[in-house]
């Protein structure tokens, strides 16, 4: 089969049309006429719209930082968002509404029983940037002005309390909230300093403290002395060696030798040694007692007198440098004969001075507690107080103030729907007439010839039936 075989062919159809367009045509007008009769017949309604304005505000309140005010070309200030303007054109036709403005529409206004929601779809809104216009339809011209105008100043009412109005009595109250309870938590602390012990126990530890640090400092002291005792006989051996050297090489002449041994004696008398004594049995145990020969009446000072006198000053020298170091390790130990204060006295002070340092901590946490209680209640006052400043402020040049303008009806147009009717009704008579033509004097007998064929082929069949292979 070639492609012409298999084109469709659309003159007989096109024949038919031809042959029967006064039927087509005629049907068509009658649709047409009936469409502009139902119009003329059927009253028109009125439609009646109000008309609402954002009040641009020409102040630039900007309290918070994070959301900065945008200006227009022409100084307005606006939030600058358009989630705004899809929440007002959606309070617009808020059930809210319905609700609050029943009571003041007549109930001619409902057609029969009243379904929460009908009034509401009754109403288009159009937002056209800062203006919102509603508008609605009735037959009655004083009916739709008034339920036109009801519903915008029910919408303009709405609109105020949310955005402007409803926030002063909630920052209020908690504000008053607030007050309270900063004014619980400052009495709070003020009790807590009035009854606390702390300044006793801040005296009672300094006390303890400096008791444990004076028996300290006196150990410390002691063993400083012992030292200082043990250096002074260090230099003493060194200048004693110098002489000795000096005397052995017969380098020192009289004078030379009875100033070094006046010298020598004055430091250890210095010492708490007498010069010319012995030592004395009950004598302080680092006592130096020397007795020395008369320089004065010699000529020269001998080697032995030397020697001992070396002697004399090692054996102190080594007293003093061994008491030191016993002393050190006794007071490291806790020894209680080398300690300014017993053990014994000195653990009970530590003790009792550990359970100060308790004490203390404990009133400390507590008032510390107290004390950011009373901080975090004073900074929440004073950011609802600064809060309900900016409220009020902003009641003044709220970029989201409702203002109604007002409402204007419009009378039912006549021409411009009855030709749109008419049209409408021509465009739907010819495609029904068509297709009645078509299907008709084309479909309809085609139809009609292969259900004959097809009935006579079947009676065929069960005359002369097939025999089974």
């Amino acid at each position: 089969m070639d492609l012409e075989e298999r084109e469709i062919d659309l003159r007989p159809y096109v024949l038919v049309f031809l042959q029967h367009w006064r039927i087509i045509i005629l049907v068509s007008l009658g649709w047409a006429c009936i469409a502009a009769l139902t119009m003329v017949v059927r009253p028109q309604p009125y439609t009646a719209t109000a008309d609402t304005l954002v009040r641009p505000s020409q102040a630039q309140p900007n309290f918070d930082p994070r959301f900065p005010n945008v200006v227009d070309e022409q100084g307005n200030v606006s939030g600058g968002s358009k989630s705004r303007e899809q929440a007002l054109e959606a309070l617009a036709k808020s059930l809210i509404i319905e609700e609050r403005i029943l009571d003041e529409l007549p109930s001619e206004f409902f057609d029969g029983a009243y379904r929460p929601g009908s009034l509401a779809n009754r109403f288009n809104v159009d937002v056209q940037g800062e203006l919102i216009r509603i508008s609605t339809r009735h037959t009655d011209a004083e009916a739709a002005r008034t339920l036109a105008d009801t519903w915008a100043r029910g919408y303009v009412r709405l609109v105020n309390e949310i955005y402007n109005e409803q926030m002063l009595p909630s920052v209020e109250r908690e504000l008053a909230q607030s007050q309270k309870r900063y004014d619980d938590s400052q009495q709070a602390l003020e009790d807590f300093l009035a009854t606390t012990d702390l300044i006793a126990l801040n005296r009672q530890i300094e006390t303890l403290e400096g008791v444990l640090k004076d028996s300290q400092d006196a150990n410390i002291a002691l063993f400083h002395q012992h030292l200082v005792q043990g250096q002074t006989f260090n230099a003493l051996r060194n200048d004693i060696a110098t002489f000795r050297g000096q005397v052995a090489a017969g380098q020192s002449g009289y004078l030379a030798n009875s100033l070094a041994a006046l010298s020598l004696r004055t430091r250890l008398v210095g010492m708490g040694g007498a010069a010319g004594e012995e030592p004395a049995q009950d004598a302080p145990p680092f006592d130096l007692h020397i007795q020395f020969p008369d320089a004065v009446s010699r000529d020269q000072m001998s080697v032995d007198d030397v020697e001992a006198l070396a002697r004399l000053v090692e054996v102190q020298r080594t007293r003093w440098l061994t008491a030191a170091v016993e002393l050190a390790q006794a007071v490291v130990a806790g020894a209680p004969g080398h300690m300014a204060l017993p053990r014994e006295q000195r653990n009970q002070y530590e003790q009792d001075l550990a359970k100060l340092y308790q004490q203390v901590e404990q009133e400390n946490a507590r008032k510390t507690l107290l004390t950011q209680q009373r901080d975090i209640t004073l900074a929440t006052l004073k950011t609802l107080q600064q809060k309900l400043d900016e409220q009020r402020v902003a009641q003044g040049f709220s970029d989201n103030q409702m203002v109604f303008i007002g409402t204007t009806v419009e009378p039912p147009q006549t021409l411009k729907p009855l030709v749109v009717r008419g049209g409408l009704g021509l465009v739907i008579g010819f495609l029904v007439s068509s297709c009645f033509v078509v299907g008709r004097y084309r479909i309809w007998p085609n139809l009609e010839t292969w259900l004959a064929g097809a009935g006579a082929t079947a009676a065929e069949t069960e005359k002369n039936p097939e025999p089974n292979a």
